[in-house]
């Protein structure tokens, strides 16, 4: 029902030998629902830090011009959507293979569950991104808005400019985001590896499902790892 320490060690630095060893396994309903729930919940945490603490730097804006804000709990509400994107992403990936698989025409053979299983079990490889983005939004300092001056209205829209252009260069930001591109790579790869495992697929095949899927879900996707 649980992964050990050794188990996850294995998942992270040998995929393919984890993977043929859990195929041996019944199917853990358990472990395929509580790993991605862990990841949406440490994703959740992550991006609600940043979005609050990004909102409350903009207070000042919102003050002067009186424009609406969502706020703080509009924040945490728009982290919350953001956060229920990575199952879609769970199944998309496995719709996905399925008709990959039978478009490249290997055919399939495997236990559907048995994969979807491992699929879930593959999001393992992303905690250690989730638990990093955590304590770079800890860490996060908004930006300093511009010093306030006459006349508000051009003062509203040369702040907006300049504390969004702040954020785009902001240091734990762009940490967050490169490292969300990369931990995706890695996703798909072990991804990849629970594929190649179960449907005893070549690794052409397996590397060219894989690519496509990046591409497909990158596209798509690509908000996600923004803030």
């Amino acid at each position: 029902m649980f992964l050990s320490a050794k188990d996850m060690l294995t998942l992270l630095f040998e995929p393919t030998t984890f993977f043929r060893t859990r195929m041996a396994r019944k199917v853990s309903w358990p472990l395929m629902i509580g790993i991605p729930a862990a990841c949406v919940v440490l994703n959740f945490i992550g991006t609600a830090i940043f979005a609050v603490k990004e909102f409350r730097g903009m207070a000042g804006i919102f003050t002067v011009s009186q424009m609406p804000s969502i706020g703080p709990r509009g924040a945490v509400g728009l982290a919350a959507m953001s956060s229920l994107f990575y199952p879609v992403v769970i199944a998309g990936i496995f719709v996905a293979t399925i008709c990959l698989d039978v478009l490249v025409g290997a055919g399939r053979s495997f236990s559907l569950p048995k994969l979807l299983e491992l699929y879930c079990l593959a999001w393992v490889s992303q905690v250690p991104y989730f638990l990093l983005r955590v304590i770079l939004a800890v860490t996060f300092v908004p930006p300093q808005l511009l010093p306030l001056r006459l006349p508000f209205q051009q003062w509203v829209m040369d702040a907006l400019v300049s504390y969004n252009d702040a954020l785009a260069h902001n240091v734990a930001i762009l940490l967050a985001k490169n490292l969300g591109y990369a931990s995706y790579a890695w996703l798909i790869v072990v991804t990849m590896c629970a594929y190649y495992a179960i449907a005893r697929s070549t690794v052409v095949r397996s590397g060219f499902i894989g690519s496509v899927l990046y591409i497909l879900f990158f596209v798509i996707g690509q908000h996600t790892f923004s803030q």
